[in-house]
């Protein structure tokens, strides 16, 4: 799955700096004016521009970033307690007798909404 932060080659817990940094090393190099004697090229990388802009305007704004982040974690995980096991994990702080069946998602692996 492509995401904001595989376009820009980070991950989600790179700092807004380094953000705007990969943002504009990416631009620099993938900009049109660059490769104006290939239209054909230019063409590409303008459409590559136009991705990595889209992927710096949110991630490089704190607010729309947050909002990102949580919108991705509903869509990559199919439960967050389990990840999508269907068996919850050992936890620090979690007795042996807490292990087993999933309550979120009844030990299926899915979310509410994709078992209805």
């Amino acid at each position: 799955m492509r995401t904001y932060y595989t376009a820009l080659g980070v991950t989600a817990s790179t700092s807004e700096y380094d953000v705007r940094c990969a943002w504009r090393r990416l631009a620099a190099a993938h900009h049109p004016d660059r490769h104006a004697q290939d239209p054909e090229l230019a063409a590409q990388l303008t459409s590559k521009l136009a991705e990595l802009n889209g992927a710096y305007a949110v991630l490089g704004d704190r607010k729309a970033r947050g909002a990102y982040d949580r919108v991705l974690a509903l869509t990559t995980d199919p439960c967050r307690p389990c990840r999508g096991s269907g068996v919850m994990k050992k936890q620090r702080g979690f007795s042996s007798e807490a292990l087993g069946v999933c309550p979120t998602c009844g030990g299926c692996g899915r979310t509410e909404r994709e078992r209805r």
